[in-house]
């Protein structure tokens, strides 16, 4: 089976998971029949298992997220609102910003909308590696693919192929840049140290650097107004972070959404065998 060796002791976003293909058997795997969405409480507890920050701050940040808009307003117990990938893909976004939760909001919606950036030329095009695989039909932005990834992905990152399930791809992590005043980016990659590792990037605008082809103004005084703003705010943070979501973190809150799932029986397939 595939084993793993986490390079510290507690998870957490920062956390990568250090994974080695060998064998994986695929036997009696499940499909979801009948969906019954988790509630906020539930996602909040799971992410702030390998949070470093404790469950806390992740409340904070959750309410943040929530007060402005990217998670429906809930009550508490029973009368919680229900969650599904899309609030599941929020909640993971919004972590590019993890130094400074006030500004989730605004990274949420920059790499929703993130588009996947084409091969370089004389590359091999990434989204042929996708074929046979539901993630192939959801690249239109990188919101809509995670949620595609999160519906998908089985414990320890394992994201099946739709068709026939002999081709299988390993969640290795998610990587998120924060936007600046220009743009945010995202890395989701699979088999990460393999040779068959798979990486695709996104970028996504922001606001300030869309206007550039929308504004009555002069473009070249609104590139120099934005250049003039970037500097500003290198001035005052100096800082970029980059946040490596590990593959754990999503299986574990793709989990709370099937956990309240009925789930049935899928055919059993023969053993399938990734090579190092």
């Amino acid at each position: 089976m595939a084993s793993g060796l986490c390079r510290c002791r507690r998870k957490g976003p920062f956390c990568v998971k250090i994974t080695n293909l060998q064998r994986v058997a695929f036997c009696g795997l499940n499909t979801i029949t009948e969906a019954e969405m988790a509630k906020l409480p539930a996602l909040v507890d799971a992410l702030a298992q390998h949070d470093p920050r404790g469950l806390a701050a992740v409340n904070h940040y959750a309410r943040i997220v929530r007060e402005a808009g990217f998670l429906p307003t809930t009550k508490r117990g029973n009368g919680a609102s229900d969650m599904g990938e899309r609030e599941v893909v929020n909640l993971l976004l919004g972590l590019a910003e993890v130094t400074n939760a006030q500004k989730a909001p605004r990274a949420i919606k920059v790499l929703r909308d993130a588009k996947l950036v084409g091969p370089l030329p004389d590359h091999p095009d990434p989204i042929e590696r996708l074929a046979g695989f539901e993630l192939e039909g959801h690249l239109e932005s990188l919101g809509d693919f995670l949620e595609c990834l999160v519906r998908n992905v089985s414990d320890g990152g394992y994201v099946l192929a739709s068709e026939d399930a002999r081709q299988v791809f390993l969640l290795s992590e998610i990587i998120l840049k924060a936007p600046d005043y220009w743009d945010g980016h995202a890395i989701v990659r699979f088999n990460a140290g393999h040779k068959d590792e798979l990486s695709l990037t996104f970028y996504g605008l922001t606001d300030e650097a869309n206007s550039l082809g929308q504004a009555d103004e002069d473009p070249a005084d609104i590139f120099s107004s934005l250049n003039e703003e970037s500097e500003v705010q290198k001035t005052q943070f100096g800082l970029s972070f980059t946040v490596r979501i590990g593959a754990e973190v999503v299986s574990d809150l793709a989990r709370c959404l099937r956990a309240q799932r009925k789930i049935a029986p899928r055919r059993r397939s023969s053993p399938q065998e990734i090579t190092s």
